[in-house]
């Protein structure tokens, strides 16, 4: 699971990625509500999923991908 306290981190960071991509910010602020809220929701590996599915339909690169997915590990909490 995403670690709560460490939320705003992890915004400006996935932000920060975001940036270097040429979606417009509507479609990056929805990438990022729904990675976070399956990432605090469900787990971190829906997460994931919800971002490789993201590369199959063309919005993300796959070296995006990979950058966002290693975000969710860094951020994340293992119980």
């Amino acid at each position: 699971m995403l670690d709560v306290r460490r939320e705003p981190h992890f915004k400006y960071d996935f932000k920060e990625v975001l940036a270097e991509s040429k979606l417009p910010p509507e479609q990056m602020n929805s990438l990022y509500a729904s990675t976070r809220s399956k990432g605090q929701n469900q787990d971190v590996d829906a997460a994931k999923a919800f971002l490789r599915s993201k590369v199959d339909e063309g919005v993300l690169t796959r070296d995006l991908c990979d950058r966002l997915t290693s975000l969710l590990d860094r951020y994340s909490r293992w119980r």
